[in-house]
């Protein structure tokens, strides 16, 4: 029995997308909600964010105002993101992870929404992340 919430959950998404560099704001968007879910500081916010972009290799993307996206955002960015080939998922759960190890712990926060974000994205959560 799917008890799924979502009916098209089981469905297998077109790849619309092969690198996350066409896709910057989005990954940047969800590494941003990373940054923020383990920190409250805006100083480590900002640290980890870093982190995570230098790990997507997103470099060239301007600084998100984390006082300014929303659930929209983040729902829009992570639509996308699933249509992006599997190594490029892949390489953003390296991301997500990379941002919520920043400190070399991490939250139940960090590790639920890292685990959310890899069901929502099909892919595993790298094997170094625990809690």
């Amino acid at each position: 029995v799917d008890v799924s919430i979502n009916p098209k959950a089981n469905q297998a998404v077109a790849m619309k997308h092969r690198k996350l560099s066409s896709l910057g704001k989005q990954c940047a968007t969800l590494i941003a909600l990373m940054s923020i879910a383990g920190h409250d500081d805006t100083q480590l916010q900002k640290q980890a964010y870093n982190t995570g972009i230098k790990v997507c290799q997103l470099n060239d993307i301007s600084q998100i105002n984390f006082d300014s996206f929303s659930y929209n955002d983040c729902r829009q960015a992570l639509y996308l993101i699933r249509q992006t080939s599997p190594m490029a998922k892949q390489s953003m759960m390296q991301g997500l992870a990379a941002t919520a190890l920043f400190d070399e712990t991490v939250t139940l926060e960090e590790f639920e929404l890292l685990r959310t974000l890899a069901m929502a994205l099909d892919c595993p959560i790298p094997p170094h992340v625990s809690m």
